[in-house]
């Protein structure tokens, strides 16, 4: 008999799996079960060395190479420089400890997957009455309450003592008026009196100076000392430290010139990421990579990322060759930590947030509007002419004094009056829309063998209130690890990380709701008595459809590590990835209600478009390092090979008139149709090499090079070799500088010099590609005409193209003080050469566009500087306050395809490049005032090639720059502009963050300031000039009340009519858009460690938290400083209040 079963998984999840390919959920099943066949491992570990007079250093360096133990001592107990020879071949690592330790007044053991080297201590005599002894308890943590594993608790003067264990947790025998000595490495040691005390809590101070921050670069990892490039890393913690949703959020202001745009406030809205400026204009956009493979870092969960490394000079990036032009970031996630406890634990956090907008825009009510407008007629065309006449104005006075006894429409004669009072913001936008993120981690690890994994959910509710929108991203994050034996390692991943965006469709005939919201007036209802919606952009919203975005990201990687000899390792990865992005525009009917009562406008067409991209992607590296100290000689040797594949499918189809438009499905359609694809696919192959030396860590060399192959450029041109080469000198480690010890801690300069390439250009850039069309411009171009198809001749194309080649200087100075005062200070200098830019232009009766060649050269100049101090005061509060300050700007320097210098935007609203053009000009007239009087505009100069008719009082008056007595746009060119000039630059400049945390018996406090110094921004939309730019659009309070009047001559806009000549771009009205912005302050407290041990927990963490909470800024108050978007068309960012829970299992 069969039975009916019921699924206990949910269908979404369902859906999710199945749509996950076969060979993927192979992989995932494969690691599930890898994770839970954990077997028992041998504790006994063997090693081999051959080393004659090397430091102690390069001993523990090894043992940690050849076991996987990790070594515990304090620099002040360990001389790390001290000589000694040791050759063993297998044997027992404790015999070669008991070599290192021979001789000396060190001591050692072996201890929870740790070794331990401390100082012998001496029993020294007591009174037999002292040595009454009882069986005390403790606990050792950090600052933050975290248990510390391994600390060494001695009673002082003894060789007696213990070891924390994993929970930090201590016990033994003590005399009564015993001292216990309590050191763990990076702590300070501490001395903490027994007395009468039976249960201990002991609290280590981080030492500053001991901990060696370890930086990821380039295949492989470096200490931050030995760097010789320009790199920035970020770890968990600061990420951690604030509640973000998206990994743009975290970055933004924390690592100087990365300069992060956020675009606007809309759900799921990817940000761009820019290291150090421009560095072409074809592409811009730095090199991501997450554990060693290209991905997208909008989708990965912020939770994920253990830390981030930003590789921003040539020296840094060069191993990477043709991508790094604009930089690389490098991303690191979470992983297990090998531990012989075995112990599982478990990590789950959220956060529950309520978020409304930073700014919505102050609109007149419909009474001042209509004044407004009556007064923009008259001045416009004449006294008399005013659309708002004296009854319904006092309709409308009637209603908003009293709306339950005065009607909401006056019909005359069929035409309908509305004295409706709306703000169409309020109607669109939600006071508040929540928002909710969780994560959970599992991991376990023993000695040998280590697993993570992670499953994050996040849902973001948007802004809109009609017809709502919303963002979910679902992750997972896998990886396991093993050590077969001492030779070999192996190792696996799986992610997913996929994001829907579900938003109404309304259709691209209004444009955005955001430029298009200021064109409907104010006493028009949302909706009429009969139900149908007023205004056209509130009609669309409403009833338009819906637009569904869905974005799959799966990677699976596999890794063996081949440890041939001591310093000598070979690594090998493979990884494999599906993308897939999906999108579907489902058109529904529209009906707007119109000025009359029987009168309506529809928009009845009905359709479905759908638009499908399938990225699959292969990427194989095998490199082999090699590390060799001889004496006070250090040297380092990696060699390399990279192998990339990518295979691009993307298909649309369009059908119009479904049979029913709730069934948005293409096969239901019977109007036109319309289906277009591409497929293509390209390579890269590359060979790279690092080559270090160091003379005792003091002088520090560094070549790196790379031979690289890209498939984006025709056979004879395809490869290219990259190199680049630095080099440090810590000048603190010098003997002339031994006396400064005590105040500089470290000191180093750095030069670096290299060039990389650029392949960020187009799959067919040396293809002519036939194209079939509609022969639109013989049949027309209506959706009903069934015209015939044509085939169009490809363009012309250039047959040599080369690389584009970036080379940049690189100066730095590295400095830390007083053990809490570090700072980093760079100077850089980047020119980009043979762009790929249109070629020369050709005669229009040739029918076809100028092919690209490598026709024009940039160059780009900056400086950076970053400063943290960290302290901790005797009473145990710790706390720590970073600044940082960046600076670029980018010139063109060569430019062949623009003779004339043209500049603004051409008929296909590109951006026109010319020589000595700095990026980002904003070209204008310059302002002169606004006209007083008649007599004013007599003497003024002749401004008719603006506008032919008449000048009055109230107008604005432009200055005569070139002295002709006349205002003219001359040839637009940078050599003849006529009286434009460059009035402003929209690229941000001098841009900040500030950050500050601070730590207090469990307490913690996060506030972070990120800012731009300096920025203009031209606005020539709607909402800022409202019925100066187009009458009868909306009017801003601030427009209203600072416009142009006889009895209001110092106002700041001009006379309020249809005058779109005094809206031209112009000195007088761009925006100084610097600002600064609390990103965030959020309070949290960690509940007590003894606390939460009793209701087995390791931790838990509760917090408050705010974004975007103010801001400062001189630029109108309608808009919002961070946008982009210079037309204000842009989703509104938003101002959120959450709280959030942290608990570690």
């Amino acid at each position: 008999m069969k039975k009916n079963c019921s699924c206990l998984i949910p269908r979404h999840l369902l859906i999710l799996i199945e749509k996950i390919p076969n060979a993927m959920k192979l992989t995932f099943l494969f690691l599930v079960i890898s994770l839970l066949t954990f077997t028992a491992e041998a504790s006994a570990q063997r090693v081999s060395m051959s080393l004659n007079n090397v430091k102690v250093e390069k001993v523990l360096s090894v043992i940690t190479k050849q076991t996987g133990l990790s070594i515990a001592y304090s620099k002040q107990i360990v001389n790390l420089d001290r000589k000694v020879s040791i050759q063993v071949e297998d044997a027992d690592v404790a015999s070669v400890l008991e070599k290192l330790v021979a001789n000396t007044n060190l001591n050692y053991e072996i201890k929870n997957n740790k070794i331990y080297l401390f100082e012998k201590r001496t029993v020294t005599a007591t009174p037999a009455a002292a040595q009454q002894k009882k069986q005390i308890a403790g606990t050792v943590t950090d600052s933050r309450g975290e248990p510390i594993i391994g600390a060494n608790v001695v009673i002082k003067g003894t060789t007696t003592g213990t070891i924390t264990d994993i929970d930090g947790h201590f016990d033994f025998e003590v005399p009564d008026n015993a001292v216990l000595q309590v050191s763990y490495i990076g702590y300070k040691s501490s001395e903490v009196p027994v007395n009468n005390q039976n249960l201990l809590a002991i609290q280590l101070k981080e030492d500053q100076q001991a901990l060696e921050e370890i930086v990821v670069v380039g295949y492989g990892v470096q200490k931050k000392v030995n760097l010789t490039g320009a790199v920035t890393q970020v770890t968990a913690k600061t990420l951690d430290s604030r509640p973000i949703t998206s990994v743009g959020q975290g970055l933004q202001g924390v690592v100087p010139n990365l300069n992060v745009d956020l675009g606007d406030g809309s759900p799921g809205k990817a940000a761009t990421f820019n290291i150090r400026g421009k560095v072409s204009l074809n592409d811009s956009n730095p090199l991501c990579l997450v554990d060693g493979v290209p991905m997208d870092i909008n989708l990965l969960n912020p939770e994920d990322i253990e830390s981030l490394s930003v590789l921003k000079d040539a020296a840094s990036a060069a191993i990477y060759g043709a991508r790094a032009s604009a930089g690389v970031i490098l991303v690191t996630t979470k992983s297990g930590k090998n531990n012989k406890d075995g112990k599982v634990r478990v990590s789950y956090t959220n956060n529950i947030q309520w978020s409304k907008p930073t700014r919505i825009p102050d609109m007149v009510n419909t009474l001042e509007y209509m004044e407004a407008n009556n007064e923009s007629s008259e001045r416009t065309n004449g006294i008399g002419s005013r659309p708002y006449q004296d009854f319904w104005m006092e309709a409308v006075r009637k209603r908003m004094e009293d709306p339950a006894n005065n009607p909401l429409t006056l019909n005359i004669d069929g035409l309908l009056y509305y004295c409706d009072n709306e703000n169409y913001y309020d109607a669109v936008l939600r006071n508040a829309s929540p928002r909710q993120k969780h994560t959970l981690s599992v991991s376990r690890g023993t000695e040998k063998t280590n697993f993570y994994l992670s499953a994050g959910y996040m849902n973001e509710n948007g802004l809109i209130k009609l017809n709502p929108d919303d963002y979910k991203q679902y992750n997972i994050n896998m990886s396991i690890n093993t050590e077969i034996n001492k030779y070999l390692s192996v190792g696996g991943s799986y992610k997913l990380n996929k994001g829907n965006i579900d938003e109404p469709h309304v259709r691209d005939n209004i444009g955005s709701i955001w430029y298009s919201l200021p064109g409907t007036p104010p006493y028009r209802p949302i909706q009429r008595e009969d139900g149908h919606y007023m205004g056209q952009v509130t009609a669309y919203l409403a009833q338009a459809g819906r637009r569904l975005t869905d974005k799959m990201d799966n990677w699976i990687s596999f890794n063996a590590t081949l440890n041939l000899m001591p310093g000598w390792f070979v690594k090998s990865d493979f990884s494999y990835n599906r993308y897939s992005e999906l999108k579907k525009s489902h058109l529904t009917k529209v009906t707007e209600a119109a000025e009359r009562e029987d009168q309506y406008w529809i928009k009845d067409d009905t359709g479905i478009d759908m638009e499908s991209k399938h990225n699959d992607q292969y990427i194989f590296n095998v490199f082999t390092q090699y590390d060799k100290s001889i004496r006070d000689h250090n040297f380092t040797a990696l060699l390399g090979f990279n192998q990339e594949w990518k295979e691009d499918q993307y298909h649309k189809s369009t059908r119009k008139d479904l049979i029913s438009e709730n069934i948005p499905e293409i096969n239901l359609g019977t109007g036109s149709e319309y289906a277009t694809g591409e497929h293509s696919h390209e390579a890269i192959r590359g060979a790279f090499f690092r080559l270090g030396y160091n003379w005792k860590q003091r002088y520090l060399f560094e070549v790196n090079g790379r031979y690289d192959g890209s498939s984006k450029f025709p056979k004879d041109y395809r490869y290219k070799f990259f190199p680049s080469f630095s080099g440090a000198w810590r000048i603190s480690e010098e003997a002339f500088m031994s006396n400064t010890k005590s105040v500089i801690d470290d000191m180093k300069i750095r030069l670096s010099y290299g060039t990389l390439g650029n392949q960020q250009v187009s799959n067919t850039l040396f293809y002519s590609l036939l194209k079939s069309e509609k022969i639109d411009w013989l049949f027309g171009s209506g959706q009903n005409i069934d015209r015939p198809t044509g085939v169009k001749v490809g363009d012309l194309v250039n047959f040599t193209p080369t690389w584009e080649k970036t080379t940049t200087i690189n100066v730095g100075l590295d400095i830390a003080l007083f053990s809490k005062l570090s700072g980093t200070f760079d100077v850089y200098n980047r020119k980009t050469t043979d762009m790929l830019t249109a070629g020369l232009s050709l005669p229009d009766i040739l029918g076809a566009t100028p092919p690209k060649t490598n026709a024009a050269d940039l160059e780009t100049k900056g400086w950076e500087l970053s400063l943290t101090w960290r302290d901790e005061l005797k009473n145990g509060l710790r706390y720590d306050i970073s600044f940082n300050l960046a600076d670029n700007f980018s010139k063109i320097t060569k430019f062949s395809s623009n003779e004339k210098k043209l500049f603004g935007k051409d008929n296909a609203n590109n951006e026109r490049y010319y020589v000595g053009q700095t990026l980002g000009e904003i070209w204008g007239f310059d302002t002169d005032g606004i006209y007083q009087s008649e007599e004013e505009v007599k003497a003024g100069p002749d401004q008719s090639a603006l506008y032919s008719g008449k000048w009055e009082p109230g107008d604005v008056r432009y200055k005569d720059l070139d002295g002709d007595g006349k205002i003219t746009y001359g040839e637009g060119t940078a050599t003849n502009p006529g009286d434009q000039k460059v009035i402003g630059n929209r690229n941000p400049r001098f841009m900040y963050g500030i950050n500050g945390n601070l730590e207090y018996k469990g307490f913690d406090l996060n506030i972070f300031f990120q800012g731009v110094g300096k920025r203009d921004m031209e606005f020539t939309n709607f909402l800022f000039w409202g019925p100066i730019k187009q009458g009868s659009t909306q009017i801003t309070r601030e427009l209203y009340e600072n416009t142009w009047r006889e009895d209001r001559r110092d106002a700041y806009y001009p006379s309020i009519k249809n005058a779109s000549y005094n809206s031209l771009v112009q000195s007088r009205y761009i925006q100084n858009a610097a600002y600064i912005r609390l990103k965030n302050l959020t309070v949290g407290y960690t509940l007590p460690a003894q606390l939460t041990k009793k209701i087995l927990f390791d931790k838990i963490r509760l917090y408050v938290s705010g974004q975007n909470l103010f801001e400062c800024t001189p630029m109108v108050k309608t808009f919002d400083p961070e946008t982009t978007k210079s037309a204000g068309d842009a989703y509104p960012f938003y101002r959120s209040f959450s709280f959030g829970i942290q608990v570690n299992l």
